[in-house]
């Protein structure tokens, strides 16, 4: 008999993963101006660094983006 309980389950370690989110028109302009604004030569390069910056000091810092 087969279960309906769904589970989440951790993805094998990789070197790098991708993922596509829907984000709000003004936060993708945020982001684009402050990506502009730091020289980020992409808005992915941006957002890796916002993500950084937010997560490290809730100690979920990783290695290097």
């Amino acid at each position: 008999m087969s279960s309906n309980k769904l589970e989440y389950k951790v993805p094998p370690p990789a070197p790098t993963s991708r993922r596509v989110y829907v984000l709000p028109v003004e936060l993708v302009e945020r982001i684009h101006a402050y990506g502009f604004d730091r020289g980020h030569p992409s808005e992915v390069s941006a957002v890796r660094e916002l993500l950084e910056c937010a997560l490290k000091p809730l100690g979920y810092g990783g290695g290097d983006v």
